[in-house]
């Protein structure tokens, strides 16, 4: 896949792969900048993980940022 490809990694590394990113209706989670610009770059709906008690390095002027699950829906439509 493009992500792959990007990330410089096996496609089967990732969670999902997708020749065509607009047609999933999914989104690539990472507590790492580095896989969310690759994601991004690649076409993927992308949402940062900001997990309790970690250093904040996602910036969520660039990134949706979630700290659960249960808020990711609603980072979602409203994509940066």
């Amino acid at each position: 896949s493009q992500l792959a490809k990007t990330m410089a990694i096996p496609a089967d590394a990732l969670l999902f792969i997708s020749d065509a990113p607009e047609e999933l209706n999914a989104a690539f989670i990472s507590d790492a900048p580095e896989e969310l610009n690759a994601a991004k770059k690649a076409g993927y709906q992308t949402c940062g993980s900001q997990r309790a008690g970690n250093k904040i390095i996602i910036d969520n002027n660039l990134f949706n940022v979630v700290t659960s699950f249960s808020s990711l829906e609603l980072e979602l439509g409203n994509q940066k």
